[in-house]
């Protein structure tokens, strides 16, 4: 055994500005206690995962948990893995870089064994050999009950009958989720949806469709619009992110209602970088924020959805209704395909600003 101090591993309190890296490293008597690194997003959100996660896996272990900021770039993961200096055990990651990373081989497969969870204890889709499914959110339906009232929209072809519900629709600039909303409101049930965008005939279907609409929409570019456009009276409806529409004063105040059925899911997971030297480290806080009490935590702080169905115990049945992966939610549901939209997704956008650029 050293007679000296025992250094972190990995070289941490030469990575990265590591000033408070290394005091959080640092104990008296010259030990040093274990950090884990976790990269989210920031924000309301990483104020929720701290309260919910970061916090009480630090007072339940006794394991420094150092919050960092990543946006979404696999090139930075990609860096770790290839030069062994790992700046993070543990990211919450996008659907699509969880599909991408595991294709690149830069994310660690999960050992599932060693989280104790089976696929059925999940929602369909937050299993994932590279991920394990952390948080949901969705693009939903809302419309406005001061100019509705209570006959409003039920579903998505709702929301193109322009002639039945008159006003302005609201949509989000972008073929992804436009291309799925036309398909069902056309029709197209969600467990066909992909299939059917997968052929050029239903490519087709969806855009003559999403054309019919054009007339009527405005289009929004960043998650507080769509409530403004509500407020303002340019739309009686409008797509919208359920947590941001879920922070607005119109929902708090019951002026505006989100229409849960037909809602596209997509998920956040947990993910390690291949390789990593503390992949039990890793896991062990995974599994810690996993549990069913943690996940319903974070959604009393935020309003974005357990996938672990064991969580909704956990929560309130008022407050419950509010979250896209609530059991009276999930009617008739489609999960983001992130493999879709990896491959198609410069053609289909490509071909989005083409239409949109003739409506105009």
């Amino acid at each position: 055994m050293s007679s000296g101090p025992r250094q972190p591993s990995s070289g941490l309190c030469t990575l990265a500005g590591p000033a408070l890296l290394c005091a959080l490293l640092a104990l008296p008597g010259g030990t040093y206690a274990q950090v884990l690194t976790v990269s989210s997003w920031g924000g309301p959100y990483g104020e929720s995962q701290r309260r919910a996660y970061f916090e009480p896996f630090a007072a339940t272990t006794g394991i420094q948990v150092v919050e960092d900021h990543w946006g979404g770039d696999l090139d930075k993961v990609r860096a770790m893995v290839v030069t062994g200096r790992y700046q993070a055990h543990v990211l919450d990651a996008e659907s699509s870089d969880v599909v991408q990373g595991c294709a690149d081989g830069i994310l660690e497969p999960i050992d599932y064994a060693r989280l104790g969870l089976s696929p059925v204890d999940m929602l369909p889709g937050a299993v994932h050999p590279c991920g394990v499914g952390n948080v949901a959110w969705s693009m939903v339906l809302v419309f406005d009950r001061a100019r509705l009232g209570d006959n409003g929209p039920r579903d998505w072809t709702d929301f193109f009958d322009v002639t039945r519900f008159e006003g302005g629709r609201g949509l989000r600039l972008g073929a992804l989720g436009n291309l799925e909303i036309a398909l069902m409101a056309d029709g197209v049930v969600p467990e066909s949806v992909y299939p059917s965008l997968r052929t050029r005939e239903g490519v087709d279907r969806a855009f003559a469709k999403l054309a019919t609409l054009l007339p009527d929409v405005t289009w929004w570019e960043a998650g507080r619009q769509p409530a403004r456009l509500l407020d303002d009276a340019q739309a009686v409806m409008t797509t919208a992110w359920n947590g941001r529409i879920g922070q607005s004063d119109g929902l708090r105040h019951r002026r505006f209602e989100i229409v849960w059925r037909g809602q596209i899911l997509d998920f956040g997971y947990w993910v390690i970088p291949k390789d990593h030297p503390r992949t039990d480290l890793a896991l062990r806080f995974i599994a810690f924020a996993i549990r069913p009490d943690r996940q319903a935590e974070l959604a009393r702080r935020i309003p974005y959805g357990p996938l672990r169905r064991a969580a909704f115990a956990h929560v309130d049945l008022e407050h419950s209704r509010r979250l896209p992966t609530a059991p009276e939610n999930l009617d008739r549901w489609l999960k983001l395909d992130a493999d879709f939209w990896i491959e198609h997704r410069e053609a289909m956008e490509r071909r989005f600003r083409s239409l949109v650029s003739r409506s105009r």
